[in-house]
């Protein structure tokens, strides 16, 4: 099981899933630094390489904030935990990274990011799924209001086709 402070920022929140989800997917030596290890899967799961090799190019000397809070509304990860995560990967050098950490300090930020994550964290499969069956007519609207439990014309203002 894992308990989450609900208090905690939605990119913290995922942040901090992905690394209590580690230990339960990996068995770690009993000599291994697991909290590092724990950061750097969680960091890989919600951003890996090749998605932040894609955004930031491969070397970068500055990064500008704006890029930083992109990445943090597309993929809902913290602003620090990019940063992290490009230093590890050596698209940031030590240099970069630590003037970084100074300046998160100095702002504050290491607490309260300037920019909340604004994503919507909810399932939306079924959704996707019951919205194909309905328009594909696999199933009828009423079958759908049914299953989305929604009144029929609220359901049938929810599933509107674009051509017909």
């Amino acid at each position: 099981m894992i308990v989450i402070n609900k208090d905690l920022s939605t990119d913290r929140i995922r942040f901090t899933t992905a690394h209590e989800l580690a230990p339960i997917l990996f068995e770690f030596p009993k000599d291994s630094q697991k909290e590092k290890l724990c950061h750097a899967f969680a960091g890989a799961f919600l951003l890996p390489k090749v998605i932040l090799e894609k955004e930031l190019m491969k070397k970068r000397e500055q990064i500008t904030l704006w890029e930083l809070e992109e990445i943090k509304q597309i993929y809902g990860i913290s602003i620090q935990a990019i940063v992290k995560r490009a230093h590890m990967l050596g698209i940031v050098s030590d240099l970069y990274y630590r003037n970084f950490l100074v300046m998160l300090n100095q702002k504050g930020w290491k607490k309260k990011e300037p920019v909340e994550y604004e994503g919507r964290e909810e399932a939306i499969r079924f959704k996707q799924l019951l919205h194909y069956v309905v328009s594909e007519e696999i199933i009828t609207m009423s079958r759908g209001a049914e299953l989305a439990n929604m009144s029929l014309s609220d359901f049938k203002q929810d599933v509107q086709v674009a051509v017909r």
